[in-house]
């Protein structure tokens, strides 16, 4: 058998879940609630007497007040809340159009639910009797226990195409028309089937996820939802849909609760009493300690998670040469000591201090099982001493690598208030660079040049040559930025770089949006 031939029988098998045509159902919700809105009286005057036509109930009366081109009012025949249009002005912009998601029960299996999303619209600009609602099929989704599956309407294909995975249409519409997803629609449909245990109803303010869709699709996957919701650990869940961090702290594919908790019975009655209080990072840090043998409370335990979940990766990569009391107490104790030299004491940059350290040690062939070598009396100098120790090396093709990224951020380039700041040129300037500000920029040239990190060089505008301050960015945020001796920013410094983030790295971009093509059905 072709490929071809399977994905046919495959798709032959999704498609007949779902009805023919579109339901009565769908009408009078796309009527009464999508495209309400679409609802006008159009005049026109007969002899100095003005008519109105409805084209909710379609019918045409005298009126008997004046009705104002731009007003609503109520219609004398069916009550609709319309708005009134001169039927004379020029119509040639007047479409009203939404996406429509509806839920529906599978025409095949008593434990699967469907849902279709819509393109509808109401087109008034060639004449206003009688208009017709087009309804535009887009995206079809078959839930099921252990499976989901989504096809979309391909227009230049002209058939439906499998999608890799089950996705949501409504950001890809977001500045183009209205939404609107059928709540009710969800709770005719999965009643009787396991879905009306999923607590989706818990969901249906996910700003992600509108349209239920990725909900749906987890469910399938990962029935233990509805433990985690019942739970009180409805951010998991939250976090999972929107692709917001969840610490690997859930067993997803797991079933009875010490399986989706990783912790035993005692561990879990001791985090449900706080009803869903503590930081969703508590309870990763509850795994953790309950394998190193740390003595952590919950309220110790929530208290760290607080402070260290910006830098948690960091942390993790600490401890796999030691337990999270010891590191908690010696990034504590190195904290204190970094504030009386004045230098940056915050968890996250202590921390990463102490990870880039660490790095360097195992380079070395240092032994980090001492602990004379993983707990140097002061980590700020001891990090120093290791940073001349390592050999930075730089060859061409690590250059040729750099040089392309450079291209690619020079779009960032930016000057202000007697500062600029451009991206980094090549692996020999980073290795200059941190040989002059004695910090380890050094460091970061291999995930530069692999795309992992941005950086940049923050220079004086009159001294454009000499090394200033370093700074490094993922995904669009400011990771750090370093002076010398790892110094953190002046004020000038600090307000330059938010002024530079706000302009190259957060300023919103329009999104282009297409209109999908018109089908009748």
């Amino acid at each position: 058998m072709s490929r071809d031939q399977i994905k046919n029988e495959a798709f032959q098998r999704f498609i007949a879940h779902f009805p023919e045509g579109v339901s009565e159902e769908i009408k009078d919700y796309v009527t009464n609630h999508a495209l309400l809105h679409s609802r006008y009286i159009f005049t026109r005057r007969v002899s100095g007497i003005q008519f109105g036509y409805c084209t909710h109930c379609e019918q045409e009366y005298m009126s008997q007040d004046y009705l104002k081109p731009g007003s609503k009012v109520t219609c004398k025949k069916c009550q609709s809340y319309c708005t009134v249009k001169a039927s004379g002005l020029s119509r040639k912009y007047l479409r009203d159009s939404a996406y429509v998601v509806y839920y529906e029960k599978s025409l095949v299996s008593k434990n699967a639910i469907i849902a279709r999303g819509f393109y509808v619209e109401r087109d008034f600009t060639g004449g206003y009797y009688q208009v017709q609602t087009k309804y535009t099929p887009i995206y079809r989704y078959l839930f099921e226990p252990g499976n989901s599956e989504g096809y979309y309407a391909s227009n230049y294909r002209g058939k439906w195409v499998k999608d890799d995975k089950v996705r949501s249409c409504w950001r890809e519409y977001s500045y183009s028309f209205e939404k609107h997803c059928c709540f009710e629609s969800i709770v005719t449909a999965v009643a009787g089937t396991p879905f009306q245990y999923s607590t989706w109803e818990h969901y249906t303010n996910i700003y992600h996820d509108p349209d239920m869709v990725k909900f749906f699709d987890l469910y399938c996957k990962s029935p233990c939802v509805e433990f985690l919701t019942k739970a009180g650990m409805r951010y998991f869940v939250s976090a999972k849909i929107t692709g917001n961090v969840t610490y690997g702290a859930i067993n997803w594919k797991g079933i009875k609760a010490q399986e989706v908790l990783k912790l035993n019975g005692q561990q879990i009655r001791e985090i449900r009493m706080h009803k869903g209080e503590l930081h969703p990072l508590t309870l990763r840090l509850q795994q953790i300690v309950s394998k190193d043998g740390s003595k952590l409370s919950l309220s110790e335990l929530h208290e760290i998670a607080k402070k260290y979940d910006a830098c948690f990766e960091d942390l993790k990569r600490i401890l796999k040469y030691t337990s999270l009391r010891r590191a908690i107490n010696y990034i504590e104790k190195q904290s204190a000591i970094e504030r009386k030299n004045r230098r940056d004491s915050g968890p996250m940059a202590v921390t990463r201090t102490f990870r880039d350290y660490i790095v360097d040690c195992k380079e070395l062939g240092l032994n980090l099982k001492s602990d004379q070598i993983l707990f140097p009396r002061k980590l700020h100098e001891a990090h120093q001493y290791t940073l001349k120790q390592v050999k930075d090396n730089s060859d061409e093709l690590l250059n040729a690598k750099i040089k392309k990224r450079a291209e690619s951020l020079i779009k960032n380039k930016f000057e202000r208030d007697g500062l600029l700041i451009r991206p980094a040129n090549s692996a020999t300037e980073l290795i200059a660079e941190g040989k002059a500000l004695e910090h380890c920029v050094g460091r970061y040239v291999d995930n530069y040049a692999k795309g992992k990190t941005d950086l940049y060089v923050v220079r004086k505008v009159a001294n454009p040559d000499k090394p200033f301050y370093t700074l490094e960015v993922q995904k669009g945020k400011v990771i750090q930025c370093r002076g010398l001796k790892n110094c953190s920013m002046t004020k000038p410094v600090q307000e330059f770089i938010d002024v530079f983030s706000e302009e190259k790295l957060t300023k919103k971009k329009r999104v282009e949006s297409t209109q999908p093509q018109e089908v009748a059905v």
